[in-house]
């Protein structure tokens, strides 16, 4: 690959990740689109305030995408990549089939078009980088994130923190909302605690880099003060120092070390979850889940129920401006709400159950492949499928996370799934 291949992949795929986080942005708005209606039933044109200017760039971002394929004569390798991760797209066609049965044809036809683009570049990407390279380019991408969302804060904290008075309310540093900051942040640390835990191949200035951007990350999450955010960081790091002691010292493990690790993880779970409120109560939070377990209640009983099966459309319901505003007079929220608070739900709400199951699938799936495309390679680079599912299941749990407000967190996913798909590229 010579140099002026490199740069032009360089700049669709930072192009290409920015736009995937791009509807969780502060500046650039949460939907992009507000819908007049009565509950469920739409009354008027939709305004499409952000939204026309990012079909505009995703429009760009694609027609880059079709040069790079031209000039690198790259459609057989991408067609090869998108055989090997077929699965995929049994989401991505149920999603495009909801158009016929979605409240608001035009945002589904909108979000259809921008998961598709996701996904294609995304297999594209896993494609031409492979797992290593994936790595070094998230930890780059985070980076910026870290020094951007500290920029917010300092130069302009009227939006990068939120309820802003006198710098001392909690942190969203780019993006709408601190639990964006917090979850991102989560992940980033991981990165950058994966890049270090593989010590002998950096540089000095490597280590000292990457060591100063993970006490950054930290810092971010703490000031975040995102109870997901840092519950799914201790999960993410301890998985991976775990991770990095049995690759480190699995010779002298028999199979009693492994019954007896086993058993501590099960009581340690057990106590974890019988001491739910304590836990929660460190983090300033309780078992409602800051008022999410209504929410979802209300969802399931008078929503969810109505269309149990084939849901509302992919990426319609949070669209419809009475339904958000009238939502929150029914569950007495001062604010108005935006998403369900759960990625799963949400899913259920756009897709029904059977998109719930489909993306349950892909999930499953992921992480079988990802285990053993680990066993298979026994590095600590080789945990990043792995890590990133359960940053996805972690995170989804308390916010939506994936393909509501942004695309990230599925590109970078199917990216690394396309790419331990290829390990000779790797």
């Amino acid at each position: 690959m010579n140099k002026t291949s490199q740069y032009r992949k360089g700049i669709l795929i930072s192009l290409f990740l920015f736009m995937a986080i791009y509807r969780s942005l502060y500046v650039f708005g949460i939907h992009g689109i507000e819908c007049p209606s009565v509950w469920l039933t739409p009354i008027g044109a939709c305004n499409w305030t952000t939204a026309a200017f990012e079909i505009l760039l995703w429009g760009v971002v694609c027609i880059l995408f079709l040069l790079e394929l031209i000039w690198s004569h790259g459609f057989r390798q991408f067609f090869e990549g998108c055989k090997i991760v077929w699965p995929v797209f049994l989401f991505v066609l149920f999603a495009v089939f909801s158009l016929i049965w979605s409240v608001l044809f035009s945002v589904t036809l909108y979000k259809v078009f921008v998961l598709i683009v996701t996904t294609f570049l995304a297999i594209y990407t896993g494609l031409i980088l492979g797992i290593k390279r994936l790595l070094n380019i998230l930890a780059w991408f985070f980076a910026c994130v870290c020094i951007a969302s500290l920029g917010f804060v300092l130069l302009l904290p009227q939006y990068g923190i939120q309820n802003y008075e006198l710098y001392i309310g909690p942190w969203n540093g780019i993006f709408w909302q601190r639990n964006y900051l917090g979850c991102f942040m989560a992940l980033a640390s991981t990165v950058f605690l994966i890049k270090i835990l593989d010590w002998k191949s950096l540089s000095r200035s490597g280590k000292g880099l990457n060591l100063a951007l993970l006490l950054f990350a930290v810092f971010l999450l703490v000031k975040s003060d995102s109870a997901t955010g840092i519950l799914t960081a201790v999960v993410l790091i301890v998985l991976c120092l775990v991770v990095a002691a049995w690759l480190r010292w699995r010779k002298y493990l028999k199979p009693r070390h492994y019954y007896v690790i086993g058993s501590v993880a099960v009581v340690v779970i057990v106590l974890i979850c019988v001491n739910l409120n304590f836990i929660f109560g460190l983090l300033g939070r309780n078992t409602s889940l800051t008022g999410r377990i209504p929410l979802w209640s209300y969802l399931f009983q008078n929503v969810i129920s109505k269309r149990p099966v084939l849901g509302y459309g992919y990426g319609a319901i949070w669209n419809l401006h009475g339904f958000r505003v009238q939502l929150a007079l029914n569950i007495h929220e001062s604010v108005q709400l935006v998403i369900g608070d759960n990625g799963f739900i949400d899913i259920w709400l756009h897709l029904g159950i059977i998109g719930v199951f489909l993306m349950a699938g892909l999930i499953v799936m992921g992480f079988v492949r990802g285990v053993k495309y680990f066993l298979q390679e026994r590095t600590i680079e080789s945990t990043l499928p792995v890590v990133l599912l359960v940053f996805v299941v972690m995170t989804n749990i308390t916010l939506s996370l994936i393909l509501e407000t942004e695309t990230f967190v599925w590109a970078v996913v199917i990216a690394s799934q396309t790419a331990i798909s290829f390990p000779h590229r790797n």
